[in-house]
């Protein structure tokens, strides 16, 4: 696939001696805390932004007091707007796919990991739900 379906995202994660502490079991995931995940760049957001057709906001755009638009407990088809803490849910919720085993592998090892630019509204917003709960 070509390098612009993907962003590379700069990280500390949580430095785990035994990286084998899980054995061969592939959905083992020592902890990556999410503060650890930069936000990713202004070029990537707006990448994410033109794709999905959604607009960025900032945080502390994210609660209105009339419009209900922005705000987090509305369901995912009517968001017209995407914060930093759900590129960073998006983000989680990738690196945390069982699917991902050696990519994740080399993403502990190195700090740096290649994620696909989301390419669908409804299974970006289903990832960012998975990734909250992932904390």
């Amino acid at each position: 696939m070509p390098d612009d379906e993907y962003f590379l995202i700069d990280c500390k994660p949580q430095h785990n001696t035994d990286l084998h502490k899980g054995g061969n079991n592939p959905a083992y995931r020592p902890g990556i805390p999410r503060q650890a995940i930069h936000t990713p760049d202004k070029q990537i957001i707006q990448q994410v932004s033109a794709r999905l057709g959604l607009t960025f906001i900032s945080e502390s755009e994210a609660t209105g007091e009339v419009c209900f638009a922005n705000e987090r407990g509305l369901r995912p088809e009517f968001r017209q707007s995407f914060t930093a803490t759900d590129l960073v849910d998006y983000i989680q919720a990738i690196l945390h796919n069982p699917g991902n085993g050696e990519k994740y592998r080399d993403f502990l090892k190195t700090g740096v990991a290649q994620i696909p630019y989301p390419t669908n509204i409804d299974d970006f917003w289903q990832l960012v739900q998975t990734g909250s709960r992932l904390g």
